[in-house]
């Protein structure tokens, strides 16, 4: 909450003598540094975030709450993410939303799958690593980037086979033993980069790496839990550094009402 005073002396004498002006004024003024706090409060987000980026500011919203009033609110019922950046999350399941999607396949016991896509940044790029991201180490990434786009992909584009473990440094060979053995279609995989493949954009010829893994309703416990979210507080922040300019902006606000009234 940010509280507006200003004196009836600050205001001339015509429109201070008379109270439908004065809350004119103020009303305008209250308007103005509320889109401008919104301003600011999106500003911060495209600071911070980079993957998520759209999906939270597509949730930042200014609301018109009545004469004197406004406000800026960040939307939580559509996308779940949003509030987990901005509030933090404790670990949780992911496979509990896998269950609920429809995109999932069903398996001829009654039971189902899903087949997930990771994205792996390069290791020159500012990645999100808390929000469902993989940066590749440097050795990684230069195998991969060598390997030829030389596979059609449905729908168009190339890409390339696949990262083997035998192609992968052997520091980053860490066992991955309760991901993706769980059902026939799928395999145990004894690295996180094992099979990663380079995809080349049909338009822009410009490359990006996945990896695909395969979860079930036999998946074990504890196979996908997420190891949480650190808060990301960009409400907190972005008031923080509007504060600091908070005169200006309301000098700006009430030239600009006074300047359309004539004054």
């Amino acid at each position: 909450m940010i509280p507006i005073l200003i004196e009836p002396s600050s205001l001339p004498f015509d429109i201070a003598g008379n109270s439908d002006m004065v809350e004119k004024v103020l009303d305008s003024v209250v308007k103005d540094i509320t889109a401008s706090f919104a301003r600011e409060w999106e500003h911060q987000a495209q600071q911070i975030l980079h993957q998520t980026r759209s999906r939270y500011i597509n949730n930042l919203n200014v609301i018109d709450t009545g004469r004197l009033t406004g406000a800026v609110m960040l939307d939580y019922s559509k996308d779940p993410v949003v509030r987990m950046i901005e509030e933090g999350a404790s670990a949780f399941d992911l496979k509990d939303g896998f269950a609920k999607s429809d995109k999932k396949k069903l398996k001829a016991d009654g039971g189902w799958y899903l087949t997930i896509p990771f994205r792996h940044a390069t290791p020159g790029t500012v990645a999100e690593s808390t929000v469902f991201s993989n940066k590749m180490p440097k050795d990684v990434y230069e195998v991969a980037k060598s390997k030829p786009v030389n596979i059609d992909i449905p729908g168009g584009g190339k890409r390339s086979t696949g990262l083997k473990i035998g192609e992968i440094p052997a520091e980053y060979k860490t066992p991955v033993t309760n991901i993706g053995n769980d059902i026939p279609e799928s395999k145990a995989f004894k690295s996180i980069y094992e099979g990663i493949v380079k995809i080349q954009d049909p338009k822009t010829a410009q490359n990006m790496y996945m990896s695909f893994r395969r979860v079930s309703d036999n998946s074990l416990d504890d196979s996908w839990n997420h190891p949480g979210i650190d808060e990301y507080n960009i409400a907190g922040k972005a008031m923080n550094q509007f504060e600091q300019n908070i005169e200006v902006e309301l000098n700006h606000a009430m030239n600009k009402i006074l300047d359309t009234l004539g004054f």
